[in-house]
Formats: C-alpha cells, sequence, structure tokens
C-alpha cells in the first residue's frame, strides 16, 4: 500500500494513522506541498484536484480524500473495526465527520496557512 502525501498534512496523517492502527504496513512517498509537487502531472493523474493524500492499494486500487480512504481501509482491513457497527452509533460518526468537514476545518485551515504555511514562505501572517 502507498500513501502520496506530506507527513505535515492532516488529511495524509488520518490515512497514516489508519493503517497504523489496523498495523498495516504501508510505503510513504512525500509529494513536498513546498516545492508544488501536488500540482505537477504525475501527482495530477493521481489526485484530480492537486491536493493530498492519494492512495494506492496493493492490488492497484487507487482513490483519493481521506475520508473516504479511511473508511476504505477500516472496511477492508483485519483488525478491530474504527467505525461502530450499531446504525445509531455510526450515524452520529458520521453526523461528527461532516460537521467537522463543513464547518470546523475550512476555518481552522484559514488559521493554520496564515499562522504557519504563510510563516514558512515568508509571507506575513494577514490575521
Amino acid at each position: 500500500m502507498k500513501v502520496f502525501g506530506h507527513p505535515i498534512s492532516t488529511c495524509t496523517r488520518k490515512v497514516l494513522t489508519t493503517l497504523n492502527e489496523k498495523n498495516q504496513p504501508y510505503e510513504m512517498v512525500v509529494i513536498d506541498i513546498m516545492k508544488g509537487d501536488q500540482k505537477q502531472a504525475e501527482h495530477m493523474a493521481r489526485q484530480p484536484f492537486g491536493v493530498i493524500p492519494a492512495f494506492e492499494d496493493d492490488d492497484g486500487f487507487a482513490m483519493y480524500e481521506s475520508r473516504a480512504i479511511i473508511r476504505y481501509l477500516d472496511a477492508r482491513l483485519p483488525g478491530t473495526p474504527l467505525s461502530p457497527s450499531d446504525p445509531h452509533a455510526r450515524a452520529r460518526m458520521e453526523q461528527f465527520i461532516s460537521v467537522e468537514q463543513s464547518y470546523f476545518t475550512p476555518g481552522a485551515m484559514k488559521i493554520i496557512y496564515q499562522l504557519y504555511f504563510n510563516k514558512m514562505a515568508g509571507k506575513p501572517a494577514d490575521m
């Protein structure tokens, strides 16, 4: 299994955490987002939106979007399930994931970009 991403990326770390929870070996292929590697043709073929991570299974099955990847890995890999089997508990999990994706992450990422990535790029934090 290959994860195409960067260790600094929260979304890449979601996938890596899931693989580690499932005790699954993997290969990490670093996509240097500071150099813009995520926008290069080779990566765009894996992830058409030019972001990270992307994933390739041992059998060549490929996908992108961290939340979809972690659900796939949970369903496919042996070990303790990470998602609840009870329909109500699973619905609450899906609700929380939707809230995180729709309401928390967009605002949090604006702050992260301003305070962290701008600083790394030598730009002022415009807050």
